[in-house]
């Protein structure tokens, strides 16, 4: 039996529609940003840096006069190739801050969804444990635990959450909206 069909139906669903929602956020990208994955992929890696390094070593190898019948343009200390490396240097980190800075965007709208997720996941618990104490209560079955669950069965604003968080937290007050 394959994984895909040992999981349930509902986590196949669950998977395809996350992927669905990854190919979207993938078609939905502009030219730059296109343009900025593909350059920001290829720096990370060993190929760009074996490719960087032959182009230094070829150009090093040329400009000292050790390849016979090419005429050095850059002798040492190699100006020109500080100057080049130096604005690629700058020219990649802002392709790679500009990629990063995408990705952070997307972890954000990920993290909103998955705090919304989260608090709709507390709420319906917070009401499937009031029903089963009800359950309980009418059938007369003694629970044990039945203060915890008591608690539990409370359902927890975000606005409490936060406040909490302040108090256990002082340094957070910044970082979080008071209520």
């Amino acid at each position: 039996m394959s994984g895909e069909e040992a999981a349930p139906a509902l986590v196949r669903r669950n998977i395809e529609r996350v992927l669905l929602l990854e190919e979207h956020a993938s078609r939905s990208r502009g030219v730059i940003e296109s343009i900025t994955d593909v350059t920001g992929r290829f720096v990370g890696t060993l190929a760009f840096v074996c490719v960087q390094a032959l182009l230094i070593g070829g150009w090093i190898a040329w400009n000292s006069g050790a390849v016979p019948g090419l005429v050095p343009f850059d002798r040492f200390p190699f100006n020109l190739l500080s100057a080049v490396t130096s604005a690629e240097a700058v020219i990649l980190s802002a392709f790679v801050l500009m990629k990063q800075n995408r990705m952070s965007s997307i972890a954000d709208r990920r993290d909103h969804l998955d705090l919304q997720v989260n608090l709709m996941a507390e709420q319906e618990s917070s009401i499937i444990i009031q029903m089963l104490d009800r359950i309980s209560r009418k059938l007369e079955i003694t629970q044990e635990g039945r203060e915890e669950a008591l608690e539990l069965s409370k359902t927890s604003t975000l606005d409490h959450l936060v406040e909490q968080l302040h108090a256990r937290y002082p340094d957070t007050e910044g970082d979080l909206p008071k209520s």
